[in-house]
């Protein structure tokens, strides 16, 4: 069973994966909405994820398709200390603000991403400040940066 934060977090994934706004996820909008959340799954994990959801080939994922597995995905791994998490990101916060404004602008999170040896079209680093960027500035200040990453990698 997932709280009621762990409900509104696995919405706004649904919402922010769902690029079409069709009320489902396709294969293609998934692979890109993992990719943005910092996972690059191979083409037998995205069948294996799909298998878990029930979905067959072709098929779109549905919200409660894609809310039941997330819930299980959140039951099933269990997760790092959420305060250790915060703090090393609000660290690393520094190397990804270039400019040290104060704030991640999206060219300054593709460059670093890219010198990671991430390869995120403009379309996925949009996709990703649509997920992070809460009130709409078109940067991310340090708590939506850690609130970005802490999602994917502390249960809630």
């Amino acid at each position: 069973m997932t709280s009621p934060k762990d409900e509104k977090l696995i919405r706004e994934l649904f919402e922010a994966f769902d690029n079409d706004n069709s009320g489902s996820i396709s294969i293609r909008e998934l692979k890109k909405g993992l990719r943005c959340i910092g996972s690059n799954p191979s083409r037998q994990e995205i069948r294996e994820i799909m298998n878990e959801m029930g979905v067959k080939k072709g098929q779109s994922i549905n919200y409660q398709q894609f809310s039941n597995c997330m819930a299980k995905y959140c039951t099933d791994h269990p997760q790092t200390d959420k305060k250790t998490v915060e703090n090393d990101l609000r660290k690393s916060f520094d190397m990804f603000d270039k400019d040290k404004s104060g704030f991640v602008e999206k060219e300054e999170l593709r460059k670093v991403l890219t010198g990671l040896g991430e390869k995120l079209t403009p379309q996925e680093v949009d996709e990703m400040f649509k997920v992070a960027d809460k009130n709409g500035d078109g940067r991310i200040n340090k708590e939506e940066f850690v609130r970005l990453f802490t999602q994917d990698i502390v249960q809630r």
